[in-house]
């Protein structure tokens, strides 16, 4: 036996415990081995989600991307809280506690302004890495390798729709955080508030068949259309994903807000001047740690399962309307496999497969 495994060693390698058990981790995220209940459970979808993100790493390392990008637009955000002096917090907040109006006017103009140009530009770059992460879906699925390079370019293929679309969406998903966050002069009453809420998570369902419409390389007025009959077609899967999704992310958001709470009072004599007024430079470098966790939490974790588990639904509804999910191609590729085919077939195109 010991002469047989030194002559085949790489049949006794492949044929250990440690082989068997990733083969059967690849045939579990393949669509063909893919059992009937992983279609219809909601608790299968996100194993499903999850064993694709253990077995194909770049998902979790466009995550970590996504960190990185989010990170960085938050330190340029905080610049400008750092080149206002803090003689101009000091004069808004006596002009506050005398009760006169607009005392913030112009600060809060100024940092809208800087903060909705981050928005839109690090809406680029999250949306190409958002859409890469759903990308390893689809080409598992059609049993293709997934590798960086090949999400990355499927995403760039249809980088202006993608861009537009995350632009908005970021600008929505930022304006609710920012709502949600305790003032002092609040005239809304429960019934507004209960209203917003609604209103923005109608927008959250409604475009959860966006990234995956996105990733065919659907442009974006066509990919609305298509998310609204998917969500139609499957509202109940849709809503149940959304809601596991935002139920976690609510659960980091309150977390992350009670540590920037015992931050603060761990450290109240770094935050505040002589005055007793807090520093607002120094108080939002300190909330990088809170902040940095929850979106950790979010776009390396949560984030990409729900995509993953989206897209999977997404698949099932096309199978279901006897529809093909093609990947688009890098530009180049498709003028090559388009002038073959057009050799091969005078008067018809057709899209090469993604290899």
């Amino acid at each position: 036996e010991i002469a047989s495994c030194l002559v085949g060693s790489e049949m006794c390698i492949r044929d250990s415990k440690y082989f068997n058990s990733m083969d059967e981790l690849t045939k579990f995220v393949d669509n063909e081995e893919k059992p009937e209940s992983a279609i219809k459970t909601f608790t299968s979808r996100i194993r499903y989600a999850l064993m694709l993100g253990l077995k194909e790493k770049e998902i979790f390392f466009f995550g970590l991307l996504q960190l990185l990008v989010i990170m960085v637009g938050y330190v340029f955000w905080l610049q400008v809280l750092n080149w206002i002096p803090q003689d101009v917090w000091n004069d808004a907040q006596a002009c506050i506690n005398r009760g006169d109006d607009d005392c913030t006017g112009l600060i809060d103009l100024a940092l809208y302004i800087w903060g909705m140009a981050i928005v839109v530009i690090v809406a680029f770059p999250v949306g190409i890495l958002s859409c890469s992460i759903g990308t390893t879906h689809f080409l598992v699925s059609r049993n293709k390798e997934s590798t960086i390079l090949k999400c990355l370019n499927a995403s760039f293929s249809n980088a202006w729709a993608i861009w537009k679309f995350h632009a908005i969406d970021g600008y929505i998903t930022i304006d609710r955080i920012l709502e949600r966050l305790p003032k002092e002069n609040d005239t809304r009453t429960p019934a507004d508030i209960a209203l917003e809420e609604a209103a923005y998570y109608a927008w959250k369902v409604g475009t959860a068949g966006m990234v995956p419409n996105l990733i065919l390389g659907n442009k974006l007025i066509p990919s609305g259309i298509s998310s609204i009959n998917f969500v139609k077609s499957k509202f109940k899967e849709v809503a149940s994903l959304r809601g596991a999704y935002s139920s976690m992310c609510w659960v980091v958001a309150i977390s992350s807000y009670i540590g920037a709470i015992i931050l603060t009072g761990v450290f109240e004599d770094q935050l505040t001047i002589n005055t007793g007024e807090i520093a607002i430079g120094t108080f939002y470098t300190y909330m990088i740690i809170p902040i940095c966790f929850a979106t950790l939490s979010v776009v390396v974790v949560l984030r990409p399962l729900y995509i993953i588990s989206i897209c999977d639904l997404y698949s099932d509804y096309l199978e279901e309307n006897k529809e093909e999910a093609e990947l688009p191609e890098p530009q180049e590729a498709q003028d090559t496999g388009g002038a073959a085919a057009s050799r091969s077939h005078p008067g018809r195109s057709r899209r090469p497969a993604l290899d």
